[in-house]
C-alpha cells in the first residue's frame, strides 16, 4: 500500500466518476498491516473486493499480475485504465467519448504525463477525507523527473493485447532495452497523440516514511533487491527531505482545478 487509508476513498470517488465500470485491484498489504482492513472496509462501501491480496511486492510481480488479471478478466474490445492509487487521470472529455474516437481512429493506448500535485510550500501535509485533493493539493511541480530523476510519463489507457515492458506501466516492450522502449513508447503511432495528465498525490505526510520502508525492503516489498533503478529513485527523495524538510521544488506553480468531465 503506497499511502494512508484516505487516498483509497478519493481514488475509488474519482474512477467511479469517471465512468470506470469495473475494477480488478490488488492489495498489497502483509496480514499484520492495520491499514489493510480499513482498506478492505473502503473497497467493500464501494462495492468492491480486491481480485488479488497478497504480501509480496515488486514491479516484475506487480507486471505478471496485471497480465493475469487482463487474460482472466478483459475482452478484446475493452479499454483498460493503469492508475497506481496514487495517480488521478485528468481526461480532456469524458472518457468514455475520448475511447471511442481512439476506436475509431484505429489508436491502442493512451499516454500521459506526470504532474506532481503539492501541498503550499512544498510542505509534508495529510490527506484528508474532505475537501477534494486538488483543494488539499493544489499546486504542482515536477517532483518525479527533476527530483526522483525518474520517467514521468506513462501509459494511461490500452487496449488489452498491448504488451508492457515494467510494472510501472511507463514503457512498451519493443524487444530493446528498457530506457529505448521507453522512448519508443512515446513516438509509437498506435497511441493517442496527445498526453492525458496523470494528477499524482504521493507528496503528503507518510512520505519519508514510505521511502525508507521500501528501501530497507519492509513489508513484502522486494524493489531492494529486484530493482535498483527504481530504489536509486527513492534514495535521491529521501536525500531531498533530509536536507529541506519538504518538496523544494524550482518550479513551483498554482495549478488550476482540472476539469474532470465527470460521468453522472
Amino acid at each position: 500500500m503506497s499511502s494512508g487509508t484516505n487516498l483509497l476513498g478519493h481514488f475509488l470517488d474519482h474512477y467511479r466518476r469517471l465512468g470506470v465500470d469495473e475494477f480488478l485491484l490488488t492489495l498489497h498489504a502483509e496480514a499484520s498491516d492495520p491499514r489493510a482492513q480499513d482498506m478492505l472496509d473502503i473497497m467493500a462501501s464501494h462495492g468492491i473486493s480486491p481480485r488479488l491480496r497478497t504480501a509480496e511486492f515488486n514491479t516484475r510481480l506487480k507486471l505478471e499480475r496485471y497480465r493475469a488479471l487482463i487474460g482472466e478478466h478483459c475482452r478484446p474490445e475493452d479499454w483498460i485504465l493503469y492508475a497506481d492509487m496514487d495517480e488521478f487521470h485528468a481526461y480532456p472529455v469524458a472518457i468514455h467519448e475520448l475511447l471511442a474516437s481512439c476506436d475509431a481512429a484505429g489508436y491502442r493506448f493512451v499516454r500521459g504525463r506526470m504532474r506532481d500535485r503539492l501541498a503550499a510550500g512544498g510542505q509534508l501535509v495529510p490527506m484528508r477525507p474532505v475537501p477534494s485533493l486538488w483543494e488539499q493539493f493544489p499546486f504542482r511541480a515536477s517532483v518525479t523527473s527533476r527530483i526522483r530523476q525518474g520517467w514521468d510519463r506513462k501509459v494511461c489507457a490500452a487496449k488489452p493485447d498491448v504488451v508492457f515492458d515494467e510494472g510501472g506501466m511507463h514503457c512498451l516492450a519493443y524487444g530493446h532495452d528498457r530506457s529505448t522502449n521507453y522512448r519508443l513508447t512515446h513516438l509509437d503511432a498506435r497511441g493517442f497523440p496527445n498526453l492525458v495528465d496523470i494528477d499524482h498525490f504521493a507528496w503528503d505526510d507518510t512520505l519519508l516514511k514510505r521511502i525508507e520502508t521500501k528501501l530497507a525492503g519492509l513489508g513484502g516489498d522486494s524493489d531492494s533487491t529486484d530493482d535498483p533503478v527504481v530504489m536509486a529513485e527513492y534514495e535521491r527523495v529521501r536525500v531531498h527531505l533530509l536536507a529541506h524538510g519538504n518538496i523544494a521544488a524550482d518550479d513551483f506553480e498554482v495549478a488550476p482545478l482540472p476539469t474532470h468531465h465527470y460521468e453522472r
